[in-house]
């Protein structure tokens, strides 16, 4: 919220000032890029980068805030997929938590 140039006071009234607007904006298109490919990944080919990156920033945005995830369910679902990969999964269960 640093960035944004939110006090600590204030994060919550710029939160949904400042990020929500770009959320909305944001997710859907997503979600859609989702759905187009019909194959549970970004690509029509199956997993690539793009869903390692956007699993991660989704675990972490489900950290600080789990309840954007109840309007974009797809995306934290996204999410548990790619992190219930055979390639990842024993890495991220064995891996130190992050706190939030």
């Amino acid at each position: 919220m640093v960035l944004a140039g939110c006090s600590e006071e204030d994060k919550e009234t710029c939160f949904k000032e400042k990020f929500m607007p770009a959320v909305e904006k944001t997710f859907p298109v997503l979600i859609r890029y989702l759905r187009e490919s019909e194959s549970g990944f970004f690509f029509k080919s199956g997993v690539s980068w793009v869903d390692f990156f956007i699993a991660n920033k989704v675990l972490s945005l489900n950290g600080f805030h789990p309840e954007l995830f109840e309007k974009y369910n797809e995306l934290k679902e996204h999410c548990d997929r790619v992190h219930s990969l055979p390639q990842l999964k024993n890495y991220l269960e064995k891996r130190e938590k992050t706190p939030f």
